[in-house]
């Protein structure tokens, strides 16, 4: 008691007893944390009082300078006080006894408890039980002043959850807190147990590489996404997560907490436009990069606003007879300053800020409009395919714009092939099967884009309920270089058959290629062997051109058989 009473500052006495007579919560005067302090002796003079003038008089007054001071958030000590009297009389121990034992050690040790568990809160994050943000500020500017003077570098490695915003749109945020309390616990075993790992907030975590060069830190970080990268099973669900992590070094990036964490964020932002679930360490120029990513986004926004994104269509034929079957839509920006700007310098940002669902909305309205329209001049069989980005797909209203997009033009669903890729079904596979049922459900067919470009193709052809599937360019463009390749698309085309799906291959430019794929009884096949991508008037003439030309063919026939 007397070590207890020594640690109180003179000046906490003399406020809280100055309080105390004239009835003032001592929590206006008294700081934290000797506030805590300022309890216990304001507890004594209660007893003091109670000895003093009997238990009622001392009751009073105690109780109403606790019921002053719990309206500063300290209800939980009147409970407690006025527990402790009822324990008082049924116990006949002296008042003044208990009221100092009670006073000095259970009190004391109740705001120890509650100092603790402050402490906790502020040092622990409560969903994951990983470190919080400012205990990571804290030890990294310990280590900046450790390191200064033993000359030690270490890095600061900046996690970011891709698509994190679509599994709570998804699934709700009870599976996003899953989630976020898989990802703590890979990373956890991921490192190493002298590095520290924290949760920053929402979908972002942060690792500290207490000694680490560069070296260290890329094997680190790429056991860290390969760990993260395995699937998930929550609730029946399997899903695969990734991230994007940006790395910065002490003291090369950075003398500080605040400049580390900022040359950190860049390099994770970088990582996470260039190409999600991998890592990039700070380089010089990548805020300008990411100003420019900024400037695109903006320019896209106004490009959509003045109608500067059209539909090109490249034709897509039989293989046999070159007739045309359908086209594949294209989306291309016309900027009037730069002319054609291509998918590939603008896709990657319009997934990455959301926009390419607004996009990909006005691609498949626009697309089926102009399908119908060729019905209404040249019959029903052309169809038309339209690319469908792993963030459209995700979109929980991707399935009614889908039914809206066919109603409001009236085009038959059979006419409209949407085609996916095998990144759709690495995110969340059993989602990404129950939509594919949903989108079945309404007659639209389905096509398996880019088949030979990821590791699972042959899975996803009996997995998925696809129609159609559509040999990648790559393919197409090595069948002269590699002899392994032709032998692969030889089994490829052997088993689609099998499976009764038709095969369309892309990239077809040269007669070899034409007469390779046709030697394989390839099913259809695009490229500019056949045609080009054209406008919407230019495909219109070209249709028009090549269904008389297959008519004349057709009646050529039939009049050298009457001979």
């Amino acid at each position: 008691m007397v070590n207890y009473m020594k640690s109180v500052p003179g000046y906490v006495w003399i406020i809280t007893l100055v309080c105390y007579i004239l009835l003032i919560p001592t929590e206006i005067f008294v700081p934290w944390p000797e506030k805590q302090l300022a309890w216990t002796i304001t507890l004594i003079p209660c007893f003091f009082f109670s000895y003093q003038f009997g238990l009622m008089g001392g009751f009073s007054i105690s109780l109403l300078t606790l019921t002053l001071n719990s309206l500063w958030l300290c209800e939980e000590f009147l409970r407690d006080y006025l527990q402790y009297s009822r324990v008082i009389e049924a116990s006949g121990l002296s008042i003044a006894t208990f009221g100092f034992a009670i006073g000095t050690s259970v009190l004391s040790e109740k705001l120890h408890e509650k100092r603790k568990y402050a402490e906790r809160l502020a040092y622990e994050d409560t969903l994951t039980g990983l470190y919080s943000r400012l205990f990571l500020y804290q030890q990294i500017d310990r280590y900046v002043k450790q390191t200064e003077r033993k000359n030690i570098t270490f890095a600061l490695l900046f996690l970011d959850i891709d698509d994190f915003k679509l599994i709570n749109d998804t699934y709700g945020h009870d599976t996003g807190d899953s989630v976020l309390r898989n990802v703590a616990q890979r990373l956890e075993e991921s490192i190493h147990v002298e590095h520290i790992t924290a949760r920053l907030g929402g979908d972002e975590f942060a690792v500290v590489l207490t000694v680490a060069d560069m070296e260290t830190a890329e094997l680190e970080a790429s056991r860290i996404l390969n760990r993260i990268s395995l699937p998930i099973e929550l609730d029946g669900v399997i899903m695969t997560v990734s991230c994007s992590i940006g790395i910065s070094m002490f003291p090369k990036d950075g003398s500080d907490v605040k400049e580390l964490f900022q040359k950190s964020d860049l390099a994770m932002y970088s990582a996470k436009h260039n190409d999600k679930n991998g890592f990039r360490f700070y380089q010089e120029g990548m805020r300008s990069e990411l100003l420019d990513s900024k400037f695109l986004e903006q320019r896209m926004r106004q490009a959509f606003e003045k109608n500067q994104f059209v539909l090109y269509y490249q034709p897509q034929a039989e293989m046999a007879t070159k007739k045309v079957i359908g086209f594949e839509a294209l989306l291309r920006w016309h900027d009037p300053e730069e002319g054609f700007i291509l998918p590939s310098s603008f896709i990657p940002t319009a997934e990455r800020t959301g926009l390419i669902i607004r996009l990909g909305k006005w691609v498949l309205n626009e697309a089926c409009r102009q399908c119908k329209d060729w019905q209404t001049f040249y019959g029903s069989n052309i169809r038309i395919s339209v690319n469908v980005s792993v963030i459209q797909f995700l979109d929980p209203a991707f399935v009614s714009q889908v039914r809206e997009a066919l109603e409001k033009c009236g085009l038959a669903p059979s006419s409209l092939e949407l085609e996916i890729t095998e990144s759709i079904s690495m995110l969340h596979e059993e989602s990404c099967l129950r939509k594919l049922d949903e989108i079945k459900s309404l007659g639209v067919r389905l096509s398996l884009d880019d088949f030979g470009t990821g590791f699972s193709s042959l899975g996803c052809l009996v997995k998925y309920a696809v129609d159609a599937i559509k040999i990648d360019k790559s393919f197409t463009q090595s069948i002269q270089s590699n002899y392994k390749n032709a032998f692969i698309l030889e089994s490829v085309l052997s088993l689609a058959h099998l499976l009764d799906l038709e095969v369309i291959a892309e990239g077809v430019e040269t007669e070899m290629q034409y007469s390779f794929y046709l030697g394989l009884s390839c099913d259809f096949f695009q490229g500019y062997y056949q045609a080009p991508p054209l406008s919407a008037a230019e495909s219109s003439e070209w249709l028009r051109k090549n269904m008389a030309l297959n008519r004349n063919l057709e009646t050529g026939g039939l009049l050298d058989e009457k001979r």
